[in-house]
């Protein structure tokens, strides 16, 4: 919806047309505090590009602190190569999915739209917008899911994370969970982490066909928040389950 909001700026309609300011249109538009977007690009309707944004998500650099560099060119290029450019130009008027891209360490809410002509009389090019999930994102999931803890994962590397210490990616999704969350479904059990433990569960985020893509979400809370009897294992286990789940079908909403 908020894309289309976008699409559907007259002024943009126009710079689009006539291919004139829409550098400094699509730069403008990611400022803007009321369209929740942190990239935007214009494509032409054949598929060029035509302008896009430059802002990179925030991540987690080799020493645990967040950074976030400028897109170049490939980093572009790769992001453009998502299905949902390919939906719009097979012929729909709008597309969505979560895009996972580990060579540029992406993962990007994704949504594109048909930019209509001003006169109404055929299609400008597309508009495409993203919304990183990183840092930023896993910080507001522990917020919500106090004090747990929450942390992205890509392959064997961890993009972003609230634990309070680096984390290697097996640490969190060992190779038998990595197996189960193949099978698309949460995994919930005791993690070790840093000589702490955890009660935790793992999801893969899912593409717009609702197939697991290569990006995890974990969510783990201290074994300290709870009492030594089993029933209270279990019940912090399922509360973590549960809350991943709901951030899963979170973000799958918010792509979809």
């Amino acid at each position: 919806e908020e894309t289309g909001q976008i699409a559907a700026l007259p002024e943009l309609r126009r710079s689009v047309e006539g291919r004139q300011n829409i550098a400094a249109l699509v730069e403008g538009v990611g400022e803007l505090e009321f369209f929740d977007v942190d990239f935007v690009a214009v494509l032409d309707p054949s598929g060029r590009q035509l302008a896009f944004s430059r802002e990179r998500p925030l991540l987690l650099n080799a020493q645990g602190r967040g950074e976030r560099r400028r897109l170049d060119g490939v980093d572009v290029l790769t992001l453009l190569g998502s299905p949902v450019v390919g939906e719009l130009r097979a012929g729909r008027r709008a597309s969505s999915s979560i895009d996972v891209i580990p060579e540029a360490d992406i993962v990007a809410e994704l949504a594109g739209v048909e930019i209509e002509s001003p006169t109404g009389d055929g299609r400008a090019g597309y508009l495409i917008t993203a919304r990183w999930i990183d840092q930023l994102t896993v910080e507001a999931i522990a917020d919500s899911f106090a004090p747990s803890h929450a942390t992205l994962i890509v392959g064997e590397r961890v993009l972003a994370s609230t634990l309070p210490f680096p984390v290697p990616a097996d640490a969190l999704v060992p190779a038998d969970v990595e197996r189960e969350l193949v099978l698309g479904g949460p995994e919930s059990r005791q993690q070790t982490v840093g000589g702490d433990t955890y009660f935790g569960s793992v999801a893969r985020l899912p593409n717009a066909l609702g197939n697991p893509t290569t990006a995890t979400i974990s969510l783990s809370a201290p074994s300290s928040i709870v009492a030594d009897t089993r029933e209270d294992v279990i019940r912090v286990l399922f509360l973590a389950a549960l809350g991943i789940t709901i951030i899963v079908l979170v973000l799958a909403w918010l792509s979809g």
